[in-house]
């Protein structure tokens, strides 16, 4: 049982709060057709802790204080480094087709946070289709890549040595394909959505990506008459 609880890892707390505002910086509508272009800046600050530890040893005679271990980075409630993000989305509906076709963008760039540690900036590119099929009905699919760099320490930081960290097992080029099926009804969305690792390149041995299913319902209500519709296909 010591042995057990031993190799265990638990951490509670507070994550992140993240402030993500978008901007509409173009949107024209003209014969059925209407293009979107919008950009979105923000932060991650980190609220909870990023050195959350874990009990090794207790005190006894020998030891006359307990040893504790930090938790690995990927048990703990947040990363610990405040983060840029940044955001772009261009959007094409050809309303008579009912087809709607947008690109969307996210970077991050990341912080070293408290321990020395900077995890990879990561970056995504999104191509999404998407059909109107049957009144409410719609199906949409998107092939999404991603890029994530290495992790990095600050000087004098052995990540191995200090938190079992091996960076030259970090960092990952995939590509995803997600298909989406959902319906549409007075301001809620009922959607069941997968994702399928089509390709994946991970630099020295790491955990893969496996195929994800999502079942969900979404509820918008709107304080103006208009509505972006492309921000609701995205969610």
């Amino acid at each position: 049982e010591d042995d057990n609880e031993s190799a265990s890892f638990s951490s509670k707390g507070f994550g992140d709060f993240i402030i993500f505002p978008r901007y509409s910086v173009y949107n024209k509508n003209t014969n059925f057709k209407r293009t979107e272009i919008a950009i979105g800046i923000g932060m991650k600050i980190p609220l909870g802790t990023d050195k959350d530890s874990t009990l090794k040893i207790p005190a006894s005679s020998w030891n006359p204080e307990d040893i504790y271990q930090i938790n690995p980075p990927t048990v703990q409630t947040t990363t610990g480094s405040n983060d840029l993000m940044l955001y772009s989305f261009l959007f094409r509906e050809y309303q008579k087709r009912k087809l709607r076709l947008f690109m969307t963008t996210l970077c991050m760039k990341k912080s070293y946070n408290s321990l020395g540690i900077k995890f990879g900036d990561y970056a995504s590119l999104g191509l999404v289709v998407s059909k109107t099929i049957f009144r409410n009905w719609a199906v949409t699919t998107q092939l999404k890549l991603e890029h994530v760099d290495k992790i990095q320490s600050a000087k004098n930081i052995d990540l191995l040595a200090y938190y079992s960290i091996d960076a030259n097992s970090t960092g990952s080029n995939k590509a995803f394909f997600i298909p989406q099926l959902s319906y549409s009804n007075k301001g809620i969305t009922v959607f069941a959505t997968s994702e399928i690792p089509v390709y994946q390149y991970l630099h020295g041995t790491q955990i893969g990506s496996q195929n994800q299913f999502t079942f969900g319902v979404n509820y918008r209500f709107l304080t103006k008459e208009y509505e972006s519709e492309t921000f609701r296909l995205l969610e």
